[in-house]
């Protein structure tokens, strides 16, 4: 994708669904609704969504709602990993503790007993994810986007 008005706009029609990514992220986010938030097509924005970001739009969904839960984990002792994975959007306990494990290389529950100051403590503190940046040139010409009208 070239740099100019295109790139820009592709960029504020991606950030628009990564905020609205961030604030729904404890509900199901279809391609198809998350496509229509951008005004692009399915496939259209799932390719545009890598280039932009350069993640595609399940693993970036995903590494929210681990980071998210991550955080609630800490943050919140009391409450059980079930029901802090539910309400970040997993549907099961297992889906959840499978994806947490390859996600931070360890389990929830270890994560609560001292795996955060651990991961941190090995330069992998959670990152804090920010808006769709333009990626370096060499990796932008893989895809070349145009707008063509109907």
């Amino acid at each position: 994708m070239r740099p100019g008005p295109n790139r820009l706009e592709y960029e504020k029609r991606v950030n628009r669904v990564i905020d609205h990514v961030r604030d729904h992220l404890a509900e199901d986010l279809p391609l198809e609704r998350l496509a229509r938030i951008a005004l692009f097509s399915p496939f259209h924005f799932h390719r545009v969504f890598r280039t932009v970001t350069g993640e595609t739009l399940s693993a970036f969904v995903q590494r929210q709602r681990l980071e998210r839960a991550a955080v609630s984990l800490i943050h919140h002792p009391d409450e059980s990993v079930l029901a802090i994975a539910l309400d970040h959007g997993f549907a099961s306990a297992a889906g959840f503790a499978r994806a947490f494990r390859a996600h931070f290389g360890t389990s929830a529950t270890e994560w609560r007993a001292g795996g955060a100051r651990r991961w941190s403590k090995r330069g992998k503190p959670l990152r804090k994810p920010g808006k769709a940046r333009p990626r370096p040139r060499e990796q932008a010409r893989r895809m070349r986007v145009s707008i063509r009208p109907l």
